[in-house]
């Protein structure tokens, strides 16, 4: 397991234990020595508990003890407050990080094996690469880059900057006898190339290495390691023939057999990659990778250009690249020397003789925790501890799933006290998601001889859907229920008024609406009487008007 520690000077904090321990040591064989000379041998008296010199005794006793266990608590919360303060980690973690630009780092091997001249036209491997990378610059427009010589040792030739033009004069003049040191070390050149980037850079970061993958040191796997770690993609480009030709070493007479490795370096990107675990590729997401590509091949200078042009392209829009982090345990160590610090006050006050005469039954439980099938009652209890902190969450459907499964489990190991829990916490989960008749049948699935605490809790739960639905007689029968189990509750005492209150409104109500039809029916028959005499006393006037009007006119025309 790879540990990281990001501050190790903090370890010094540790000698403070040694004065501190020494001043404990001394107080406590004072103590002792205080004691022996007041009260001399105690063990005789051990046996008349009620003389009060020998209770005075036993408090001393206990004294001593709880004096050891503080200083043993308070010794370890320091010890867990300099983890703290180290910035111990371990363990790795994804996490995503916007990038908007892109920079490149690139790796030259100008080891003696780089200049066989196997490469195609004939030309030495280190000139191809040369040319090769003049070729890549002329089309990374907007793109930083750095140049690290690689031999022996790793070096930082450019740093990172977009002005190309100072990096051609370079890529001309480059040679083994730029550097001194032998070997080929190309996993310190890529370690040099991740330091050449700056710390929480916005810009995507990649390494391209160029080289015919002869290595002495072995170090290549790590640094790709280191790399993926940091969210950096590589791409080791090979040059030269697969076939081996000679060449001179370092001192200029031994002749030694080079070749492109290609297949040891792809076994060595394959073992990087089946340890680290890299983040699957989706869409619009970039992570890091390493790649091999043969300079050889045709639409390689592409395929190398394309691993960047995603970020480089100028556009305001952020992609996503994944950066492998450690984890920080700082967190875990704090709450262990708070918890470590609050014991040592605890077991202060501690009575010990408590724990004497008690220890039989502690035994008994211990073998009964330790001897019993408790493995198995914790895996069916995981389920609903899991889907109670969901619930609190407010993750209602994963808190279902999580109690359905702790109901199957407890039905195949006929755990009747696990499956009435189960049972009430899903319904209760149901009744969160208004889904009242759910949470009515899991309610009504429950076992008569539930313990009092859920039976409670369901006539409860039941009373408050039946008052949703307006069903008050039967809510209140269930807070009546409720009562019968727990008579204290004060909540359920109200909800029964109210309920019964409720009950009384409602049939009040119900009466009104049966009378209110028939005197709308009396008001009708008085409107229609009222309307009636009035069209007849009309009829009437305009009936004798009719006769006095016919009279006269009758006498004018004769």
């Amino acid at each position: 397991m790879n540990i990281e520690i990001a501050r190790p000077y903090a370890f010094y904090a540790l000698f403070l234990l040694i004065p501190s321990s020494l001043f404990t040591i001394i107080h406590y064989f004072r103590l002792i020595k205080s004691l022996k000379n007041n009260f001399g041998d105690t063990e005789s008296f051990v046996g008349d508990q009620n003389n009060s010199f020998v209770l005075q005794m036993l408090s001393f006793r206990r004294l001593k003890q709880s004096l050891l266990l503080r200083e043993f608590c308070r010794f370890f919360a320091w010890i867990f407050l300099v983890f703290a303060l180290a910035g111990i980690s371990w363990g790795s973690q994804a996490v995503p990080v916007p990038k908007t630009g892109a920079s490149v780092s690139l790796v030259f091997d100008i080891s003696y094996s780089m200049l066989a001249p196997d490469a195609p036209g004939g030309v030495a491997r280190l000139t191809a690469a040369t040319e090769y990378a003049g070729e890549l610059l002329e089309r990374m427009e907007g793109t930083s880059v750095s140049v690290v010589i690689a031999k022996g040792e790793g070096i930082l030739a450019v740093p990172l900057t977009e002005d190309r033009a100072c990096i051609k004069p370079l890529l001309s003049s480059l040679s083994p006898k730029l550097m001194s040191a032998g070997g080929s070390s190309l996993g310190k050149g890529v370690d040099e190339a991740i330091s050449s980037f700056p710390a929480q850079s916005s810009l995507a970061s990649s390494i391209w290495v160029f080289t015919d993958g002869e290595e002495t040191d072995s170090r290549l796997s790590s640094a790709l390691s280191n790399a993926l770690k940091y969210g950096i993609s590589v791409i080791i480009i090979g040059f030269g023939s697969e076939h081996e030709s000679e060449v001179y070493a370092g001192d200029g007479t031994t002749i030694v057999k080079t070749a492109l490795r290609s297949a040891k370096i792809r076994e060595t990107i394959k073992q990087v990659q089946s340890k680290k675990a890299l983040v699957k590729r989706a869409k619009g997401v970039k992570t890091a990778t390493i790649d091999f590509v043969d300079a050889s091949e045709l639409g390689s200078a592409l395929k190398i250009l394309g691993s960047i042009s995603a970020f480089s392209d100028r556009s305001d829009r952020q992609r996503i690249s994944y950066e492998i982090q450690m984890i920080s345990r700082e967190g875990l160590f704090t709450a262990l020397a708070v918890l470590f610090f609050v014991l040592s006050f605890i077991i202060g006050e501690a009575d010990f003789s408590l724990f004497k005469k008690n220890r039989a039954i502690l035994a008994a439980g211990l073998v009964c925790v330790l001897f019993s099938s408790c493995s198995s009652a914790f895996d069916e209890s995981k389920s609903i501890l899991q889907g109670t902190w969901n619930y609190h969450q407010k993750k209602y459907r994963q808190a279902t799933a999580d109690f359905l499964r702790a109901i199957e489990d407890s039905e195949s190991s006929q755990n009747g006290t696990l499956e009435c829990y189960a049972l009430y916490n899903l319904a209760a989960t149901y009744l969160m998601q208004n889904e009242t008749e759910a949470a009515t049948n899991r309610l009504a699935q429950l076992a008569p001889d539930a313990p009092d605490s859920v039976r409670f809790a369901a006539f409860y739960n039941l009373g408050i859907i039946a008052h949703r639905k307006g069903d008050y007689a039967a809510a209140a029968d269930y807070f009546k229920k409720s009562l019968l189990i727990n008579s204290a509750n004060m909540n359920a005492k109200i909800n029964l008024e109210l309920s019964l209150q409720q009950r009384e409104e409602a049939r009040a109500r119900s009466g009104e609406q049966q009378l209110l039809p028939i005197s709308e029916n009396e008001k009708a028959r008085t409107v229609e009487d009222a309307v009636f005499s009035v069209i007849q006393e009309n009829d009437k006037k305009q009936w004798k008007s009719q006769e006095k009007t016919s009279t006269s006119d009758s006498a004018n025309d004769y």
